[in-house]
């Protein structure tokens, strides 16, 4: 059964095209009407002050939800994923989860990238939706199996093989995503 505008609520629908906007063309080039128009409401009306106070309410809403909503999808694809006899089997896992995991926070760390004036905010949002502003060993005990520094140069390794195949708009200098993986793996376990 596909779901129509009217399945989903108005203040829904308005985070979903926030996140888009925002996106794609950061918060301040993004107009109250524009976000009206995306989400299916008459553009210029004011509905969006119907259910926020402010385009910065928006930002924020739209952070914590999809941060929310991400970590959810994360846990349960982490709690389904397999335990493996060998640690490099395991890493070998792992990592590809890890890069799945970045892929589908993409639009956030979009956001976050263009939006430095009000980093400190954003950034606040999302480290205590996921737990980072408990600490490095909180978030790093996903997986015991790394040290809290390994994780981080791994996390930043994968983060960057992203972001520059994002701008290459192909795999890191033509590096498949598999044989990346085999040499962090290699890296960390050699």
């Amino acid at each position: 059964m596909s779901c129509t505008l009217r399945d989903v609520s108005t203040k829904e629908r308005i985070l979903d095209a926030a996140l888009d906007l925002f996106a794609e063309a950061g918060v301040d080039a993004t107009t109250v009407t524009a976000i009206e128009r995306r989400a299916g409401l008459a553009g210029g009306s004011g509905s969006l002050y119907r259910h926020f106070r402010s385009k910065e309410d928006v930002l924020d809403a739209t952070i914590e939800r999809e941060v929310t909503r991400l970590k959810e999808l994360l846990e349960h694809e982490r709690a389904a994923r397999p335990r493996l006899p060998d640690r490099r089997s395991h890493l070998l896992l792992q990592f590809h989860q890890t890069l799945r995991d970045i892929k589908q926070f993409d639009r956030l760390l979009r956001i976050l990238q263009r939006e430095t004036g009000r980093s400190a905010s954003l950034q606040g949002i999302v480290a205590r939706v996921v737990g980072l502003d408990r600490g490095l060993a909180s978030w790093s005990s996903h997986d015991d199996r790394l040290d809290p520094m390994t994780a981080v140069v791994v996390v930043a390794a994968l983060v960057g093989y992203h972001a520059i195949g994002q701008w290459q708009d192909r795999p890191f200098l033509d590096v498949d995503a598999d044989a990346f993986i085999e040499r962090l793996v290699d890296l960390v376990e050699p």
